[in-house]
């Protein structure tokens, strides 16, 4: 199982080099928007955890349901691929304490981010002492 992530990223790195030799040689269009989908989603995905956590404070988004959508970060954050203090950072981007969003729209007793990485950190703890 170590051998599959690194598998992976040959294939993906591969692909992406696959794609630009047809942008550049061929001027494909498909393979440009492939390109961006390839390389865009991911991003995106990663990207997407701040406002995941902003919205969840606001009830827009269920805590559930961020607590399901993101568990592969806290998969890469346990496997030492990424310090969970990233996250944390970016999670609390949109708090009071930052001052970049008014008070008056932060609503009581919200979702902690700290609280939301925990939770995602012992669910995947959890989920591997069963095995």
């Amino acid at each position: 199982m170590s051998f599959l992530l690194p598998a992976l990223a040959v294939a993906f790195a591969a692909f992406c080099v696959w794609l630009t030799v047809r942008i550049v040689n061929r001027k494909e269009r498909w393979a440009k928007w492939t390109l961006a989908a390839v390389v865009g989603l991911p991003v995106l995905y990663v990207a997407s955890f701040g406002p995941a956590c902003w919205m969840c404070d606001r009830d827009v988004l269920s805590e559930r349901f961020v607590l399901w959508a993101y568990s592969p970060l806290a998969k890469a954050t346990i496997d030492d691929y990424f310090p969970p203090s990233i996250y944390i950072w970016y999670g609390e981007l949109f708090s009071p304490q930052y001052g970049l969003v008014p008070n008056s729209i932060w609503a009581p007793g919200a979702l902690d981010p700290r609280r939301a990485i925990t939770k995602l950190l012992e669910a995947e703890y959890d989920r591997r002492a069963e095995r």
